[in-house]
């Protein structure tokens, strides 16, 4: 995500459901959400990451 909007790129498939699931607006904001909650909050997030496997490459290579 942050590698993503650091070099311009359009937001992946993965990105956009992960800021779905959080309720982000923004990039930026998932900094955020990573330092201020614990790793099985952080972890929560396996079903994002799989479900977007389905459509993006960059998801199905984490997968």
């Amino acid at each position: 995500m942050i590698y993503e909007y650091d070099m311009g790129y359009k937001a992946s498939p993965l990105t956009l459901n992960i800021m779905k699931k959080l309720n982000i607006k923004k990039v930026e904001e998932i900094k955020g959400f990573v330092y201020q909650f614990d790793k099985a909050s952080i972890a929560s997030l396996v079903p994002v990451v799989v479900e977007s496997s389905k459509q993006d490459i960059y998801a199905k290579n984490i997968t």
